[in-house]
């Protein structure tokens, strides 16, 4: 294991590398502020805390790959969401996140080494998406104030949704009948999420289908319509919730039919979501719908 990190060191991906029992921690590069020769970049100048890079030698975080028997094999985090303008705007996020008080656009290409625009830019983007924020400087003297930025936004670090669902599922299973409360739920949440119509308006089948479907993409599901003697089938493909699905079907597809039940007695219109088969393929689920008018 110390040999992999070693050679991650060697290669400049870390800065330094402190394998713990059960975890492994990459320390260096941008975050702390120190080049892999250990000294410190950081300089206080007046009341900014501006960091300095040799463009050479320039880290950013990789993902360490280093064995670890302790570490559990499945991910327990969400796939990480790439910053959009890649490690360059990774660096000046973490550039925010270490100065003291908020920076203009001079002071972060300055640190960076970068053109007054291409600072902007990348500024900019960073608040665009919601990683940082800026201010307006306020001040006495004369002259256009300055726009400031700071990583008061959210983290662009991992997130474990998918193992706060299963978490959350595994507490309604243990619940005593908790399968008429879910589809409740999911009704609830059909409802909101549906497109309304006006009211006193009625609207036909078809057009209740299609905003079943339109709610239903919205979701995450590739919804097919099929015509049936009874009314009509949705072939419902990517599941977005198939990991959790498949671990705690009863709860996970009687919330879905329950989506689509509220959605439909939102709608008012003549047809009901009848039943939910989950899986008839590996990739695939089928809603049957009853109508019982035009």
């Amino acid at each position: 294991m110390h040999d992999a990190c070693d050679s991650l060191l060697r290669c400049g991906q870390v800065g330094d590398v402190r394998a713990g029992p059960s975890h492994l921690r990459c320390d260096g590069g941008v975050g702390d502020g120190r080049r892999r020769d250990g000294t410190v970049v950081r300089e206080s100048v007046g009341r900014l805390a501006r960091l300095r890079f040799d463009a050479r030698q320039r880290l950013v975080f990789h993902k360490c790959s280093c064995e670890n028997s302790f570490v559990t094999k499945a991910p327990l985090a969400d796939a990480p969401s790439l910053l959009a303008g890649s490690r360059r705007r990774d660096e000046i996020l973490a550039l925010l996140r270490q100065a003291d008080t908020p920076l203009s656009v001079t002071e972060v290409a300055d640190a960076m080494l970068l053109h007054v625009n291409t600072a902007r830019f990348h500024l900019e983007g960073l608040a665009d998406e919601g990683f940082a924020e800026r201010t307006t400087e306020s001040r006495e003297r004369r002259g256009r104030p300055r726009i400031l930025y700071s990583s008061e936004g959210r983290s662009p670090g991992p997130r474990s949704y998918g193992l706060l669902a299963e978490m959350l599922t595994g507490l309604v299973v243990s619940l005593d009948n908790a399968g008429p409360a879910t589809v409740q739920v999911g009704k609830e949440w059909g409802r909101h999420l549906v497109e309304r119509v006006a009211p006193s308006t009625r609207i036909k089948s078809d057009e209740a289908i299609a905003r079943l479907n339109r709610m239903l993409g919205a979701v995450g599901f590739q919804s097919e319509t099929h015509a049936t003697e009874e009314g009509a089938e949705l072939w419902l493909r990517h599941c977005p919730f198939r990991e959790v699905a498949e671990k705690h079907m009863d709860v996970v597809c009687a919330l879905h039919l329950g989506l689509m039940q509220g959605a439909l007695d939102e709608l008012g219109a003549p047809v009901s979501a009848r039943s939910l088969e989950p899986f008839v393929t590996p990739q695939m689920c089928i809603a049957r719908l009853s109508v019982s008018g035009g």
